[in-house]
């Protein structure tokens, strides 16, 4: 593909942009709130793939509301439970767009000149996905369940026995909750050409 080829791909319609630009809490809660159903659609295909489901807002739900699920798991992910869930991640979602948006987008490094606050979201991402394996998984959504560290362990429920495809599963979800974020978050001042 010659430059010019590839200049013409990258040269879109900056409307959205200089609108992220004039509205960046706005843009950030959009960019938060379809990289979250993004994502998330996408952790539940992953079995599709041969890779452990990711029903977050399952999980969100028997965290949040302990009594609505059973004490076996046999009604894991009931309605209101999930529900509830549902509505935390989205909310989880959002927050974590704004985060990236006001907080760290102007922190985070680049590599490529090209797609920047695509690369941006990516590198945001990975850094959820250390938080998510090395805290929340061992010791939040499954604690005592002996997931190991960054849940690389076989667990009580006898279902991680490849270790390595719940880290994989749970960064790949990141990843694209990460690029969607920085792909929908791309502020341009409205004077630059």
């Amino acid at each position: 593909m010659a430059s010019t080829d590839l200049d013409r791909v990258f040269d879109v319609d900056d409307r959205y942009q200089k609108w992220v630009y004039r509205h960046p809490v706005g843009g950030a809660a959009l960019a938060g709130f379809i990289a979250t159903q993004v994502a998330t659609i996408w952790g539940y295909y992953g079995p599709g793939i041969g890779l452990p489901a990711l029903p977050f807002p399952a999980y969100n739900g028997l965290l949040f509301s302990p009594p609505s699920v059973a004490k076996d798991f046999s009604n894991f992910g009931n309605p209101s439970s999930w529900f509830l869930g549902q509505s935390v991640h989205y909310v989880n979602g959002i927050v974590f767009g704004l985060m990236f948006a006001l907080i760290a987008y102007h922190k985070l490094p680049t590599f490529l000149p090209q797609l920047k606050s695509v690369q941006k979201g990516i590198v945001f991402g990975i850094t959820q996905t250390i938080i998510s394996l090395g805290f929340l998984f061992p010791y939040v959504y499954a604690p005592r369940s002996g997931f190991g560290i960054f849940s690389f362990g076989d667990n009580a429920f006898n279902n991680n026995h490849q270790h390595w495809k719940l880290p994989f599963a749970v960064l790949l979800w990141h990843i694209i909750y990460g690029a969607i974020l920085g792909l929908l978050y791309d502020p341009k001042r409205p004077t630059e050409a």
